[in-house]
């Protein structure tokens, strides 16, 4: 009786012992997953405060740019893969005459693609990559006039995201560029006749063929000379720099040595030189280059004389060319003043002129480095000014050694 009594003790308290661990672990276990779940609520309320906070920097990124590009006054065309346009901004709208056609976006892209189809297939081509050319000049019909519309692309997001257009009406920017040119042209013939024959007049009486002049009307004639000298120089530099910004222009290259550019240089400036005390020396290694000898001869007489002008008496200029690379450099180095660091790029600007009070500032026109750097420009080189230490100015261009000019 006493052990059964004990068994069964004992049984009970193994029963109680695996109720007690089942209600343990069951306890545990909602514990636990009362903790996931808080947990999981804690990282969505995070996660969808992010959403919600990064939509509404999407939203407005959205309007921000909608607004921008309803607002600017350039015109953007945006086109799918395809070629197809998917919009047209309101300057784009007033600009090819569609605005009036709908208030719906699709009609309008639709009336674009249709109305324009020279404009339409260049962007067709350029989204496909048929065409090479990332700014095209096509001419349109726009309300009835003949319109010229530059059109500059670029991908959107990639080129499979398609593409973005800038549209400009150029149309009255290319008359009045023709205009000037002709203006220019005329202006210019009509100067440079009567200068020619004062010229030729003034020359005769500095001769003597009206006999010995007074010594002050001898002063009056070559202050006369050298105003009419300035301006023949004026005429045929403005015309110089209006063929260069119109790319009218003409090269004729052919293969030249850097000693007879040199020889040629030195001759022209030594009287001019010599009258200024400033001594001038070449250094050459004879390189042959394809150019066009009269416009490089150009180029060295200016920039030479333009060293004359600043550097002291007594001083010497190097004029020098090497070969680096593909390109022939050459180096016109005095030992002037220098140029304050800020102008040593906008000295090539038309009409730019470094302020001095030397006296021998007056013979320029401000035209000659602009000129100099359309020229080298022309030829495949570049142009720059740089200060020599510790005194004295450094001027370098370069120009390929073999390089055919194209005319357009």
């Amino acid at each position: 009786m006493a052990e059964d009594l004990f068994s069964l003790t004992t049984g009970s308290r193994w029963m109680i012992l695996v109720v007690t661990l089942g209600l343990v672990s069951v306890v545990g276990l909602t514990v636990r997953i009362w903790s996931i779940e808080r947990s999981h609520r804690r990282i969505r309320s995070v996660l969808e405060k992010r959403v919600f906070l990064r939509t509404k920097e999407l939203e407005r990124a959205y309007e921000m740019t909608e607004h921008v590009v309803n607002a600017v006054k350039e015109a953007i065309v945006v086109v799918d893969p395809n070629g197809d346009a998917v919009l047209v901004n309101p300057a784009a709208r007033g600009m090819l005459d569609i605005d009036s056609v709908s208030d719906d976006s699709r009609q309008i892209c639709r009336v674009f693609n249709e109305r324009f189809p020279d404009l339409h297939e260049f962007m067709r081509e350029h989204v496909q990559g048929a065409s090479g050319k990332s700014s095209v000049t096509i001419r349109a019909d726009v309300s009835g006039r003949r319109r010229v519309l530059e059109v500059m692309g670029t991908p959107l997001d990639g080129p499979e995201e398609g593409h973005v257009y800038v549209v400009r009406d150029i149309t009255d920017a290319l008359s009045l560029l023709e205009m000037k040119s002709r203006f220019v042209s005329i202006v210019s013939h009509e100067i440079r006749t009567p200068l020619t024959s004062l010229s030729g007049s003034l020359d005769l009486l500095d001769a003597g063929v009206l006999g010995a002049l007074p010594d002050r009307a001898a002063d009056l004639v070559s202050i006369a000379r050298s105003s009419t000298d300035r301006l023949v120089r004026l005429v045929n530099d403005v015309l110089d720099l209006d063929r260069l910004e119109s790319q009218r222009l003409t090269l004729s290259p052919t293969w030249v040595s850097t000693d007879d550019l040199f020889v040629e240089t030195l001759r022209t400036m030594q009287p001019f030189s010599t009258k200024h005390g400033v001594r001038l020396l070449a250094e050459s290694e004879n390189d042959r280059l394809y150019a066009d000898y009269d416009r490089i001869i150009q180029v060295l007489l200016n920039l030479v004389q333009n060293a004359i002008k600043f550097a002291p008496s007594s001083s010497t200029i190097v004029v020098s060319a090497h070969r680096r690379h593909d390109d022939i450099e050459f180096s016109v180095e005095d030992e002037g003043r220098g140029i304050p660091p800020g102008e040593l790029e906008s000295i090539f600007e038309p009409f730019t002129q470094i302020e001095t009070t030397d006296d021998r500032r007056d013979s320029g026109t401000g035209l000659g480095l602009a000129i100099c750097r359309g020229i080298v420009q022309r030829h495949g080189g570049r142009i720059w000014a740089e200060n020599r230490v510790p005194i004295g100015t450094r001027f370098v261009f370069t120009s390929p050694l073999a390089r055919q000019e194209t005319n357009p």
